[in-house]
């Protein structure tokens, strides 16, 4: 009997697709949540414009997104779409926090995929 030991670790990637990819972005925040977010450093009236659909007639926009017919260099993200560059101004600190903010809201509500078969598993090493 022998063991045999290879250090070559792995990523898997699982999306999320169809009705389970909608019902999880779509499902309301937990007040939990919310309070856990809000615990960790987020502030406050960031968290309402991303989490709180309506609160009486408050409003407010969440980031500001530019827009060019050039790639733009100074970009915190950049997505190419029908001719043109859409993207936040890596200089925008207040939207670049809004943006990874709802990042990591939609990750929190992405949750555990359990039962998916991988889609891509990459070799991260020899």
């Amino acid at each position: 009997m022998g063991v045999q030991y290879e250090e070559r670790p792995t990523v898997t990637y699982m999306p999320l697709q169809g009705d389970e990819f909608v019902n999880r972005l779509l499902t309301p925040l937990r007040m939990e949540t919310i309070i856990l977010l809000r615990h960790s450093g987020w502030r406050m009236d960031r968290l309402r414009r991303c989490c709180v659909q309506r609160m009486n007639d408050l409003t407010g926009g969440l980031f500001e997104i530019q827009s060019s017919l050039e790639q733009p260099r100074d970009a915190f993200v950049k997505v190419h779409y029908r001719d043109a560059w859409f993207y936040i101004d890596d200089s925008d600190l207040t939207s670049k926090s809004t943006f990874t903010l709802i990042g990591q809201l939609f990750e929190l509500q992405a949750g555990h995929a359990g039962g998916v078969a991988p889609i891509l598993t990459l070799p991260i090493g020899d």
